[in-house]
């Protein structure tokens, strides 16, 4: 297990502070990372897959000790966030604190001129607020001589992932800004190293006031990904699945499509889920209804651990398993077996061809659960390797820390494929 970070969770430092945004005594702070602690604990079926409880703990430890004054909820955020992406789990994840940085730029305060994004380890310029000599698609070396090698490795110690860093990137993307204003204190003016064809260039710029790049931001809107499909030829189509969360819309697209499919009589579909983060398991099994299969087991088991936050979350989320926990101690772990999904070879419906589905690291979640089984029952070939592993959590509750008010995403279920 490799940790060489677990000490830079106190080396963030807050430069810009706003005179009245909420700060936290250092008890306070202490005893939001032993109620947020606790409650990992006492939710989570497995919180310690990917490092020994014992390290952790010291960890904590450590991390309270350092905590010996009044801090604003931001670096508060900084420090607790990094500790706890140490459990490297995508589904435990706790939201990043606006008010701060709302309050700075509602008093005219100005942002970086450039709206960025992060795509495998490179800060790149997805479209500037003015006209600064920075262009679209531009790579950022560094940013005020911070190298921006240093500036992803922070943002990305921010989050856990099961795998890599991969899955972080779509996370971060539209928080980049106030996290560094957060982490540097960068606001009005800006020394940037852009690489375009490969030439390395210093443009020095000045940041711009929030309301115009809101209107940049409006319209430069991101493309929804819907789901499509695209007809290479006359034997083969693409499918892309961008989420496994809209249940209407995925049951409407697949009736249709499908039908489509058996009239042009098309023999090859790839199955695009690159990028997609996940949704319901349910929304996967009625996909996989389409494709040919044989009998499968949708997962070995599901263990929750029984407490008062998982028995209130499945009273409002799954009867069946609520009926199930709902007399049993806390701390009790339950088990929950699938029922067996029958074959559909002869259903005549399906389509009978052949299936490669396309995958890459930001395949998470459910949508990683499709890709595996796909691969497991010889659904379909699979090209590229997802972001999660077959033993993955899912299923979080959210809970405020009590003093800073962070929302906090545990997860209370254990999936095993």
């Amino acid at each position: 297990m490799e940790i060489k970070k677990k000490l830079c969770v106190i080396s963030f430092s807050l430069i810009s502070l706003q005179s009245n945004a909420q700060i936290l005594t250092a008890r306070q702070q202490q005893d939001d990372i032993d109620s947020l602690y606790s409650k990992i604990e006492t939710v989570m079926p497995d919180p310690f897959r990917y490092i020994k409880r014992g390290h952790f703990i010291h960890m904590v430890d450590r991390l309270k000790k350092s905590i010996t004054s009044s801090n604003a909820t931001s670096k508060f955020y900084l420090n607790i966030a990094q500790l706890f992406a140490m459990l490297k789990n995508g589904h435990l994840y706790i939201e990043i604190p606006i008010n701060e940085r709302l309050k700075y730029t509602n008093e005219g305060g100005k942002i970086m001129p450039v709206r960025l994004y992060i795509d495998y380890g490179n800060l790149i310029v997805n479209f500037p607020y003015r006209d600064c000599g920075i262009a679209r698609g531009d790579t950022i070396t560094s940013i005020n001589d911070v190298c921006s090698n240093e500036i992803v490795e922070k943002l990305y110690s921010l989050q856990g992932s099961e795998i890599n860093n991969d899955l972080k990137d779509k996370g971060l993307e539209q928080y980049i800004t106030p996290l560094l204003w957060y982490i540097y204190g960068w606001g009005d003016e800006y020394k940037f190293g852009i690489k375009n064809h490969g030439y390395i260039k210093t443009i020095y710029a000045s940041g711009v006031p929030n309301q115009k790049a809101i209107k940049m931001i409006n319209t430069h809107k991101a493309i929804n990904r819907d789901f499509r499909v695209d007809y290479l030829d006359k034997d083969s189509a693409i499918m892309t699945i961008p989420n496994f969360y809209q249940t209407k819309e995925l049951s409407v697209f697949c009736d249709s499509v499908f039908k489509q499919l058996r009239d042009k009589k098309i023999k090859l579909l790839y199955i695009n889920v690159r990028d997609n983060y996940g949704g319901k398991s349910s929304n996967v099994e009625l996909l996989l209804s389409y494709l040919r299969h044989p009998t499968y087991d949708s997962f070995k088991k599901v263990i929750i651990r029984v407490s008062k936050e998982t028995i209130i979350y499945y009273k409002r989320m799954d009867q069946d398993i609520y009926n199930e926990i709902k007399d049993l101690p806390n701390g009790k772990f339950f088990e929950l077996k699938s029922d067996k999904t029958k074959s559909n070879k002869h259903n005549s419906n399906i389509f009978k061809g052949k299936v490669i589905v396309l995958a890459n690291y930001r395949t998470y979640s459910a949508a990683s659960y499709f890709v595996h089984m796909i691969a497991k029952h010889h659904i379909g070939n699979v090209i590229g390797t997802t972001g999660c592993p077959s033993v993955c959590s899912g299923n979080p509750i959210q809970y405020s820390l009590p003093n800073s008010h962070l929302n906090c995403y545990i997860p209370t279920g254990l999936f095993c494929e």
